[in-house]
């Protein structure tokens, strides 16, 4: 989609707002980041791909100062929260492959190879369920439902791993990890989705 269909889009949606938020193009959307959000100079330069940048500058918290006796960052270890699974049930985290924030997503992840619909499944796990790669799968828990085609790939029993943004659906939005950012991992159940004949 385009800036200017985002910004047809979101006309047709709030009329309200229409004359005062307007993009040509997506880089004109860079620069109003660059401009609004300090920390986010070096987006507007982002033009080809492959481009990257560092927001806060290529060393984040270079020469800072820390609020301790001797200026320096202190680290602890966390306790691990305890996530109940239930039996049959898989715990889910979401993976973003060299897509992040300000990056346009592909098709593919370029690390993996994994299609965007790809739930990540150990081989002991598919085995259980009798799935192979490229079979039609639901995975879903109480606020929603992702359909995908199961990938058997080198991850941990008893866990998937499913791409972000899709994977949204599946996401607690008030469960928050220790240090206050979204947890964005999930209980869910995976089970095979069965296509119409001809498909």
């Amino acid at each position: 989609m385009s800036a200017g269909e985002v910004s047809e889009l979101r006309a047709q949606a709030r009329p309200e707002l229409a004359g005062r938020l307007h993009f040509d193009s997506t880089p004109a959307i860079r620069r109003d980041i660059a401009r609004t959000i300090p920390s986010y100079a070096g987006i507007e330069h982002l033009a080809r791909e492959r481009d990257q940048f560092q927001y806060g500058g290529p060393h984040l918290c270079w020469v800072w100062t820390f609020a301790t006796p001797d200026g320096k960052a202190h680290f602890s270890p966390a306790r691990l929260p305890q996530v109940e699974v239930p039996e049959g049930w898989f715990l889910a985290a979401t993976r973003r492959g060299r897509q992040f924030n300000s990056m346009i997503q592909g098709s593919r992840d370029t690390l993996t190879g994994a299609a965007r619909d790809a739930v990540l499944v150990s081989a002991a796990d598919a085995a259980r369920l009798g799935l192979a790669s490229g079979d039609p799968v639901r995975v879903a828990n109480d606020l929603g439902a992702l359909p995908g085609r199961a990938l058997v790939a080198p991850v941990w029993p008893g866990t998937l791993q499913l791409h972000w943004p899709e994977a949204e659906v599946l996401i607690d939005r008030n469960r928050r990890a220790e240090a206050g950012v979204p947890d964005y991992n999930a209980v869910v159940r995976l089970e095979r989705a069965y296509e119409p004949a001809g498909v």
